[in-house]
């Protein structure tokens, strides 16, 4: 008889983890053979199978079930019957159907507390088979998803996040899982967690500076915190900390001193004096950018490292371009490095009672009026309007001044000032002139360096040098007694700009356009080698021609492209190549010439800012349509093409219309020859641990020709909260208001690829870790401080 199936496999239900058996039963003579197949592929036993078959029945056991193992089962039966060809038979298909209740595996990030308006978010990881239902429930009540509660489903995992987050929302969370299986073992599996929503100005406080590492940096009677992430005692211990690390930075003794005043500030900063709130008083802009681009350049981004690492303040680094300036009675009321030297140390001012010197910081008079005609506040009162400038803080300044304009700390650029009286203004500056003063831009009155180039519009005098005319005989002496063509036609040039520099009029502030770096050293080490040092050494002396100061090319300012002030060239392309031996280029710059002969149409800057017109003065204002033939560079009325006038930069660059970033280098490649790859030089830490409500602050830095583009990769989520700024190679990324989901991996890519055949692409990963509760971010700060 020909095998037959006489009992098929049945479809088998198991629990994770448990055994599964199939049976099949078949009739034959002679008896059938049995063979078995898994999701189309023939069983033999081993770990995982075992058979057992007797003459006319078989049996596939699956052992240890999991939820890979989910597939089909086949049995198949056959016997030779003498005189017919073999005949093979198949059951119908049965199913192994892996099943595990209904589980939850974790509830993040547990019990939290959230200030108001903020968001929050919390994530049920769960398993089971088949996939359950999630239901998630406050107070009991079910929550429904709408335009303030979202919530996000997807296999093995569920999303609560709300937005704006109001008091009614703190309470109880619940995250309620369920499948069939659970519902027929008799139960379901839930996690519970507990959301404070509180009003982040409950934490906000003024309390004494009671530390000892800022003691004499410290101005006002109490400093600001912010409870809910400040620890005063962990601030103090963290910033000895810091002090020790700056130190061996090995900075200038002016930046040391500068610097660490600046941070003190930054670490414990006091608060606004009679505001109905605490309120913290910042930095301002000026000492910021002092520290960062004068002082302390060379150091300044270690100074940020050693913040950033040690956790040092409340809201990550300094920034300097979010920061106010310093601008008299501003409600901002920021700290000045001057405002807060220890008492007896603050800076030596000329008493003056009828006119102002400088800033009028030593004024003493008695006018109490300002320019429109509003009477001055008594500088004690705090009303009509509140105030932070004590007379106690400015003793030199405020003592017995009553109502009478004045300018503490030299706060307002442009002298002395007052709060009002009229509740409406704030403050406002005082008429009072200005005593005759140590810098003026006044015409040129002389001889001896008429036809320099500059001397027809207004020179600065620098008086305790000397008037004009003293200036005047030193430099005709000095000029009398030089020898050789060569030598003289460069040196001029040099004396000239060095006693009658012409005024900056890209500002109001006066001040000179200083000789540049570059031509003082032409002179000095070229075009007046043997020279130099008889005509400033022995016939200095020997002509006494004080009060010309002798060159100190050092302490002069490099060409830089855009820098403002823009400083003085001599003689225009001075050491320059003779452009008429070099083809003008439009698709690349020649390294030759630095791209001086570069006359293509690209408009944008390596960080795809675009360009300001060249004859524009809006809102870089400059001095070079004076003085360079934008004619002769190939660039019309309203261009703004990129160009190198008189070989200022390295390479074509341009003004940017941005108001925050002066100039950049543009993104033109260099004709031929080997460039330098991208190289990321600064990269943002490895890892950083940034709690709930904190701020993430990543910076990259990077090297190469041409001059790299920065681009930066992160959790999608986040495309409409990320502020990236970029400037010169370097670029800085901010998430405000850091949640749970935003931790993740966050990429600086450099790349100058496409710009010539050794162009590349480099990265530089950051792992983001955002800790969802203050202990935990507590311990992080102990291990990193130990």
């Amino acid at each position: 008889a020909i095998a037959r199936i006489t009992t098929d496999p049945a479809d088998v239900h198991v629990l994770v983890n448990g055994s599964a058996q199939f049976m099949c039963r078949a009739f034959g003579r002679p008896s059938p053979n049995f063979m078995w197949l898994f999701s189309n592929g023939q069983v033999t036993s081993n770990s995982k199978f075992s058979i057992q078959t007797t003459q006319f029945e078989s049996k596939l056991t699956v052992s240890d079930v999991q939820p890979s193992d989910s597939g089909t089962v086949v049995c198949v039966v056959n016997n030779t019957v003498t005189g017919t060809a073999p005949v093979e038979v198949r059951s119908l298909t049965a199913n192994l159907i892996p099943e595990a209740p209904a589980e939850i595996i974790s509830l993040s990030p547990g019990d939290v507390s959230r200030p108001l308006n903020a968001n929050t978010t919390i994530k049920c990881l769960y398993s089971g088979l088949p996939d359950p239902m999630v239901y998630w429930y406050h107070d009991g009540v079910e929550l429904i998803a709408d335009g303030r509660t979202v919530i996000d489903t997807t296999v093995g995992m569920s999303i609560l996040t709300i937005h704006n987050l109001t008091k009614n929302d703190s309470g109880v969370y619940e995250c309620f899982v369920n499948n069939e299986k659970t519902a027929e073992l008799g139960g379901n599996d839930t996690e519970t967690l507990v959301l404070t929503v509180y009003n982040s100005l409950d934490f906000l406080t003024c309390q004494p500076y009671n530390g000892t590492v800022c003691r004499d940096y410290i101005l006002g009677d109490k400093i600001f915190y912010d409870l809910s992430v400040t620890n005063f005692e962990m601030s103090e211990v963290v910033m000895n900390k810091f002090r020790q690390a700056f130190t061996a930075f090995s900075p200038s003794e002016n930046c040391h001193d500068f610097a660490f005043r600046l941070v003190c500030h930054y670490a414990f900063p006091p608060c606004r004096v009679n505001v109905p709130i605490p309120t913290k008083r910042p930095i301002c802009k000026e000492d910021c950018l002092t520290s960062s681009t004068e002082l302390c350049r060379s150091v300044w981004n270690e100074i940020l490292s050693s913040i950033q690492v040690l956790n040092l303040g409340h809201v990550g680094t300094p920034n300097c371009a979010n920061l106010p300036y310093m601008n008299g009675g501003d409600e901002s009321e920021c700290i000045g490095v001057s405002d807060v030297l220890p008492p007896g140390t603050r800076e030596n001012t000329e008493l003056t009672d009828k006119c102002i010197i400088g800033k009028g910081r030593g004024y003493k008079g008695e006018v109490n009026v300002t320019k429109s005609g509003h009477s001055c506040q008594d500088w004690g009162f705090q009303l009509p309007h509140p105030h932070s400038l004590l007379p106690k803080d400015y003793p030199a300044e405020l003592t017995d001044a009553t109502n009478f304009c004045r300018n503490p700390g030299g706060r307002a650029p442009l002298g002395p000032w007052c709060y009002t009286t009229d509740p409406l203004v704030r403050w406002e500056y005082c008429n009072i002139p200005k005593c005759d003063p140590e810098y003026s831009c006044e015409p040129y009155a002389g001889n001896v360096c008429q036809g320099v180039g500059w001397t027809d519009g207004l020179i600065f005098v620098n008086k305790t040098l000397g008037i004009q005319s003293e200036l005047e005989t030193s430099v005709s002496k000095l000029l009398g007694n030089f020898g050789g063509d060569k030598c003289l036609k460069a040196f001029v040039p040099l004396a000239c700009g060095l006693a009658f520099p012409p005024c900056d009029k890209s500002t109001d502030i006066e001040r000179p356009r200083r000789v540049c770096r570059e031509y003082c050293e032409y002179v000095r080490d070229q075009a007046c080698t043997s020279e130099w040092n008889s005509r400033f050494g022995t016939l200095a002396a020997i002509l006494d021609i004080d009060p010309l100061p002798i060159p100190d090319c050092d302490s002069l300012p490099h060409e830089n492209g855009g820098d403002s002030p823009t400083c003085l060239i001599g003689i225009s392309n001075y050491t320059a190549p003779d452009l008429d031996m070099f083809n003008i280029t439009t698709d690349c710059y020649d390294d030759d010439t630095d791209g001086q002969t570069y006359q293509g149409t690209v408009a944008t800057t390596v960080s795809g800012l675009e360009c300001q017109d060249w004859r524009a003065h809006y809102p870089q204002n400059h001095t070079l349509t004076d003085f360079v033939d934008f004619d002769k560079l190939g660039i019309g009325f309203e261009n703004n093409y990129c160009r190198n006038p008189e070989g200022r930069g390295d390479r074509p660059w341009c003004y940017a219309v941005d108001p925050n970033i002066r100039w950049q280098y543009c993104n033109v490649s260099r004709c031929g020859g080997e460039l330098a790859p991208a190289n990321i030089t600064l990269p943002p830490p490895r890892q950083i641990d940034v709690h709930i409500g904190d701020n993430i602050t990543l910076e990259c830095r990077a090297s190469g020709l041409p001059l790299p583009t920065i681009q930066w990769s992160y959790p999608s989520h986040l495309s409409g909260r990320v502020r990236i700024e970029l400037n010169q190679g370097f670029s800085r990324l901010s998430v405000a208001s850091a949640v749970v989901a935003d931790m993740g991996a966050y990429t600086c890519t450099a790349s100058n690829e496409g710009m010539s055949p050794s162009g590349r692409s480099v990265s530089a990963m950051s792992d983001v870790k955002v800790i969802g509760e203050l202990l935990c971010a507590v311990v992080v700060w102990l291990l990193v401080v130990c």
